[in-house]
Order: structure tokens, then sequence, then C-alpha cells
């Protein structure tokens, strides 16, 4: 696995898509059980970091909707 710091300063780079894939994975494997503590953890930091990510994509798209309603 990569380093965790290393993958949260690369979100930016990711796609809504695919960054909601990543959190969706992430989800996946925390609700298997499966993983170290460790492991768990930096899942749960990627995670969060995702989920402000996603949430930072949802209010652009939100706003740029309101700018084209404004003009219509």
């Amino acid at each position: 696995m990569s380093n965790p710091a290393d993958k949260i300063k690369n979100i930016e780079k990711l796609s809504f898509e695919q960054a909601l894939e990543e959190l969706e994975n992430i989800v996946g494997t925390m609700e298997n059980g499966q993983a170290s503590l460790d492991s768990s953890i930096e899942n749960y930091e990627y995670g969060i970091a995702l989920k402000k990510y996603l949430e930072a994509k949802l209010e652009q798209a939100k706003m740029r909707i309101s700018k084209i309603g404004e003009v219509a």
C-alpha cells in the first residue's frame, strides 16, 4: 500500500467518480473487518480526506448549477 500522506496529497488528481469509487472500496474493506488496525486507521484517514474532497466537488457543482439558473 502506498503512503497514506501521498494518497491524500494526490486526491485532487482524481475525478469525482474515481474518488467515490475509492471511498466505496475503503468502506467495503472496513465493513469486511479483515484489515489490520494500522491499515484500518490509514483507510479511515484517507476516507475522511476523500469525503471532504467529494463534498467540495458537490458544492462546486451546486454553485455552477445556481449560476446557470441565474442566467437562464
